[in-house]
């Protein structure tokens, strides 16, 4: 899973937010203003700028952010990531006959996914 070239610090920062109990609101905001950080070439002072927003303590999320404190947890999960064929966060995987594949979060795409499946058992009934 490559994602963007922030994505390994966007996931660092959540880490840090989670240190001070903060990681789903932290997520949320960083998923709800994805389009504005992703294509930045330095996200650091607007993830700063997030934490600050939800009232972390600024010069602890900062020391964090700047440590290479969660880099080998974000690495690990980026590597099962990669493993389980995940193109995209978030993804949801659907099991089917003991193996499951991942399926983009579009309710589309897994309505349509679970609908094949459910055809393809009433055709073998």
């Amino acid at each position: 899973m490559s994602g963007h070239p922030n994505a390994f610090l966007a996931a660092r920062a959540s880490r840090c937010a989670a240190d001070q109990g903060r990681y789903w609101e932290y997520h949320d905001n960083l998923f709800r203003n994805q389009a504005s950080w992703a294509p930045l070439p330095s996200p650091a002072s607007t993830f700063l700028a997030y934490a600050e927003t939800l009232g972390l303590d600024r010069d602890g999320f900062a020391s964090c952010l700047d440590s290479d404190r969660h880099a080998e947890l974000v690495t690990a999960n980026m590597e099962l990531g990669n493993r389980l064929n995940v193109q995209r966060t978030p993804t949801i995987f659907v099991e089917q006959g003991g193996s499951a594949r991942p399926i983009g979060p579009d309710f589309q795409a897994i309505k349509e996914y679970v609908d094949d499946i459910l055809a393809e058992e009433i055709a073998a009934q």
